[in-house]
């Protein structure tokens, strides 16, 4: 099991390299962040409910919020520019 947790502080801390299986099967890899020194983001504050099952991350080269089931997590590399 990989452990989300630890993926959720190094996205804090800059780029990482995040794989996961997408819903339709097919696997991405995508350098995200949660670092906000490296992205420029006004809230909207839709109210929508956070959960535990998932986790939602800034794509670099996207420049748009994207979010995966914990469980299709399948590893990451950190410490990306």
């Amino acid at each position: 099991m990989v452990d989300v947790a630890k993926l959720r502080e190094m996205l804090k801390q800059g780029v990482v390299h995040v794989r996961f299986m997408k819903k339709d099967g097919s696997e991405r890899l995508m350098r995200a962040t949660l670092d906000t020194a490296r992205f420029s983001y006004e809230h909207k504050g839709t109210g929508a409910k956070r959960s535990d099952e998932v986790t939602t991350m800034w794509d670099v080269d996207a420049g748009a919020w994207r979010s995966m089931r914990n469980e299709n997590l399948l590893g990451w590399v950190g410490g990306v520019n």
